[in-house]
């Protein structure tokens, strides 16, 4: 019976760890799409803008 408790015991330490890592990886993620994706939205509205001016241009 004690056996089985420590084999429990342990996955259930080691399933705490990766959960752990998820969760800060999961924030992090987070972080990175709120601090990029307005950068992201501004680029590609350029890029967009460029694109059809470019394209106007070469085809009018």
């Amino acid at each position: 019976m004690t056996g089985g408790l420590r084999r429990t015991g342990a996955g259930i330490r080691a399933t705490t760890g990766p959960t752990r890592r998820g969760r800060v990886a999961m924030v992090a993620l987070v972080v990175m799409l709120v601090t990029v994706l307005p950068r992201a939205l501004v680029i590609m509205s350029t890029v967009r803008i460029l694109l059809v001016v470019l394209i106007h241009g070469l085809f009018p």
